[in-house]
């Protein structure tokens, strides 16, 4: 019973920061002034596989960051295709301390914040 509890907990908290995700998307493709990199990172953010957990995405002045939680190699090969696409762009991964029990649990899996900036 208290896992039924715990797995509604980290239910609510995974449609919430997609909601979040989502309501953050449509502002930025409401603008007038989106493109450039803006619109690209949103392409390579909506094109992220469903294993991947999306945190959190915000816009900088230099750039965009993004926080997510997927396995490490998955990671990997994101950000070597990610490179690839996109010779121009710095980018700047930091991995995070988890406080979920069950990213602890797998060792294999990661907690990265990103950072992207054009050169």
């Amino acid at each position: 019973m208290l896992y039924s509890f715990y797995l509604q907990d980290e239910s609510a908290q995974m449609i919430l920061a997609r909601q979040q995700t989502l309501a953050a998307q449509s502002a930025w493709s409401s603008e007038q002034e989106v493109g450039g990199m803006t619109e690209s990172v949103l392409a390579l953010i909506q094109a992220l596989p469903d294993s991947v957990r999306l945190e959190r995405v915000n816009s900088e002045s230099e750039g965009m960051s993004f926080e997510m939680t997927l396995l490490e190699q998955d990671l990997d090969v994101l950000l070597s295709r990610w490179q690839q696409q996109y010779p121009d762009w710095f980018w700047e991964v930091a991995q995070q301390q988890s406080d979920s029990s069950l990213v602890r649990a797998h060792k294999d899996v990661v907690d990265v914040s990103i950072s992207v900036f054009e050169k």
